[in-house]
């Protein structure tokens, strides 16, 4: 009988441990998903430049997710079905490995996620439209090429990027052309989520340290929203010139064989006379 109280005791002590411990691990896990994983991820919500995660520890096994999460190239690399579903999925969008972070820690992102996928009341509200104003566009186009400073001492974009307004030798030639970036990034909403803790792998150490303020990161996104839209117009003025071009050149061509041949029904019956 003795025993038995005492293995009782012992698995209540646990199951109360385990209470108490779980809300503590996964609130170490939100910290840290709202610091690495946020800006790409959402729960509950709609997908930003990644895949919402809600229920993800329910699609996958936990040593899949970790092996994943710790270095999903490596994953990628050696041909993992699902792996390679989601990085072509999202247009084969770059994703850090998570190495430094460590089992644990890990583990306790998933706990959150875990937690936060439970029931209806963790759906997010439908996200409100984002909207830019001219002093939006005129502020982060002054940002991206450095004529107003960042306020935490950040590069500016100029440094390593190009945009169809600003190409080289003046933009930069060390990262990707800016100008399609909302696009691939599922829309400003997906970009402000990215740009606000940047995962790559080289702008990651550089902007942890300095991150953008609120308001830069609105700024800088509006700009690259507006450079979208000034390909699309510039295009369609393009198309429009070059289709006006070639349709007066067929005209003109067409005015030239009819002239040569009245020439002709001119002249030929004096030469002959």
């Amino acid at each position: 009988m003795t025993n038995r109280f005492i293995l009782l005791c012992c698995c209540l002590a646990l199951l109360l441990l385990c209470a108490v411990a779980f809300p503590l691990y996964a609130e170490t896990g939100k910290e840290l998903f709202e610091e690495e994983c946020s800006s790409c991820h959402s729960i509950g919500g709609e997908p930003l430049v990644g895949p919402d995660l809600k229920g993800v520890t329910a699609k996958k096994d936990r040593e899949w997710l970790i092996e994943f999460i710790t270095n999903p190239q490596a994953m990628i690399d050696k041909g993992d079905a699902y792996a390679l579903k989601i990085y072509k999925e999202y247009e084969e969008e770059e994703m850090p490995d998570y190495e430094e972070l460590g089992r644990d820690n890990i583990e306790s992102v998933l706990a959150y996620i875990e937690s936060q996928s439970g029931g209806a009341g963790t759906q997010a509200a439908p996200a409100a439209k984002i909207t830019f104003s001219d002093e939006d566009v005129s502020k982060g186009m002054d940002l991206f090429v450095g004529t107003q400073q960042l306020k935490n001492g950040g590069a500016a974009c100029i440094s390593c990027h190009a945009t169809s307004s600003i190409k080289s030798p003046v933009g930069g030639s060390l990262g990707p052309d800016l100008t399609k970036v909302a696009e691939r990034k599922r829309g400003g909403r997906g970009l402000i989520g990215w740009m606000k803790s940047p995962p790559s792998k080289t702008m990651r150490p550089i902007y942890k340290k300095r991150p953008l303020e609120e308001d830069e990161v609105h700024a800088l996104v509006a700009y690259l929203v507006s450079e979208k839209e000034h390909e699309v117009q510039t295009a369609g003025v393009l198309k429009f010139f070059g289709t006006g071009i070639v349709g007066a050149a067929v005209v003109l061509g067409l005015f030239a064989l009819v002239w040569v041949k009245r020439f002709r029904a001119v002249r030929s019956p004096l030469v002959e006379g």
